[in-house]
């Protein structure tokens, strides 16, 4: 009878002693660098063995515990700064190229924080259907030193840009608008501004 409680005391021993030996550092939860995790764990097994928190802050999400995007590289849109119509109303004189026409310049004062307005930016008329929205290569008004869209990234100093509008016959009394937005070489649009002038 007392060999028997020998042996049940012994088992009791041996399951008391199974989870304390198998907490050992092989299999942890600290945040360190160095994994200790074994493959067998629940962990992902990549970079450390903390599962809450993200110590990854190079990468988008490469490498870390976690599935919050860490990446901060943000592809900015250009911005339109400024514009205006100049002369508002529109004067009737000589243009060059264009003879005696009613005109104003449709002036813009672009920046883009990525500087990536060229090769493939553009500036768009935006025309409602059924007509077709035009489209006016940036390079065409790209002409260092003075309008130099290749560095356009600091938005405190815009660079100017503009379009000539031009009619043989006097505009109609009243406002005049036209919907304009820039879009860079990456396909990024600015916001739509409506380009005014008014004829008395």
């Amino acid at each position: 009878m007392k060999s028997k409680w020998l042996v049940i005391l012994f088992v009791l021993l041996c399951c008391l002693a199974v989870p304390f030996f198998a907490c050992d550092d092989d299999d942890d939860d600290n945040d360190d660098s160095v994994d200790d995790d074994q493959a067998d764990d629940d962990d992902d097994d990549t970079g450390d063995d903390d599962t809450s928190v993200d110590d990854d802050t190079s990468d988008d999400d490469t490498g870390d515990d976690d599935s919050i995007d860490d990446d901060t590289d943000v592809d900015h849109a250009p911005v339109i700064t400024e514009y205006y119509c100049d002369p508002d109303p529109p004067i009737y004189s000589e243009v060059e190229g264009y003879g005696m026409v009613w005109h104003t310049n449709e002036t813009f004062y672009l920046c883009d924080e990525d500087n990536d307005l060229l090769p493939d930016g553009n500036l768009v008329h935006d025309i409602e259907q059924p007509f077709e929205d035009v489209f006016y290569p940036l390079t065409i008004f790209h002409d260092p030193p003075e309008t130099d869209l290749a560095n356009a990234g600091d938005c405190t100093q815009p660079v100017k840009i503009f379009l000539i509008f031009y009619t043989p016959e006097e505009p109609p009394s009243g406002e005049h608008c036209a919907d304009f937005y820039v879009e860079d070489s990456a396909g990024n649009r600015s916001e739509k501004v409506s380009l005014c002038f008014t004829m008395p």
